[in-house]
């Protein structure tokens, strides 16, 4: 944690990922996984040990002057009505956020947008006191504020591209063997290392998850010692989807 004008910050544990080659997607999933290819970075970056949290969310949502309706820069940021798993996490009293469940501020943030995520980064970088890493339009800038689609030049906090993220979530150089991962972020089990509709909070007296989330850090981390990487919640990439991505895209940092 660290302080400007008198303002704490929770900022987010981050792991270091060196460059190197992975093999992305695979064979027997999706058409949209498909084929089973070699992808390498040339640089190294940071990602999030642990998904962003709802204390962590609503320490932006109060300093980033985001509207009651969680609006900013007309850009929908949070979903506060809830959705078909139950109501929102946070609501507003005196033109603050709060939580509604005061146990959750360790839970992953939910029903956030993509623009969401998007800004949580910019007012990271802001705090940190690093260039931002979007424009308004959600295009990647350079340490300089230029335009750029090279993942490699931002130098401020942004979303993982999705090769960078599945990367990460095989193990990076950490992995099982050279032509070897697991089924699920660190282990051929689900229940080990995620959370899911159906597996077991407790053993002895059976209570399941159902469709809820739960702690971050809750399971097993994978080999680079990040958690929910499978289960818990989907998390969001930098890149937009294309269908046919896999098929088409660069060898080299795509």
């Amino acid at each position: 944690v660290f302080v400007i004008s008198s303002y704490a910050v929770t900022t987010p544990e981050m792991v270091f990922m060196s460059k190197g080659s992975f093999m992305m997607g695979c064979d027997e999933g999706e058409v949209d996984e498909k084929p089973f290819h070699k992808v390498s970075f040339d640089y190294d970056f940071y990602i999030g040990k642990y998904e962003i949290t709802n204390k962590q969310f609503m320490e932006f949502l109060n300093d980033a002057n985001v509207s009651s309706k969680g609006i900013l820069n007309g850009k929908e940021l949070i979903i506060l009505s809830g959705d078909d798993w139950g109501k929102g996490q946070y609501r507003v009293i005196s033109g603050n956020f709060i939580l509604n469940d005061f146990d959750k501020g360790n839970y992953p943030a939910r029903l956030i947008t993509w623009w969401g995520a998007m800004e949580y980064c910019n007012w990271l970088s802001e705090e940190a006191g690093l260039p931002k890493a979007y424009d308004k339009n959600g295009n990647l800038l350079n340490r300089y504020g230029k335009k750029t689609t090279d993942p490699s030049e931002v130098k401020g906090y942004r979303l993982p591209t999705e090769a960078e993220w599945e990367y990460t979530a095989k193990g990076g150089k950490n992995k099982k063997t050279s032509d070897l991962y697991y089924v699920f972020s660190g282990s051929n089990e689900l229940d080990v290392v995620g959370w899911y509709r159906d597996n077991c909070i407790n053993k002895q007296y059976p209570i399941y998850s159902g469709r809820g989330t739960h702690k971050v850090g809750s399971k097993k981390a994978n080999e680079k010692g990040i958690y929910d990487m499978s289960g818990n919640l989907w998390e969001w990439c930098h890149d937009f989807y294309s269908a046919d991505f896999y098929k088409t895209c660069s060898e080299v940092n795509p």
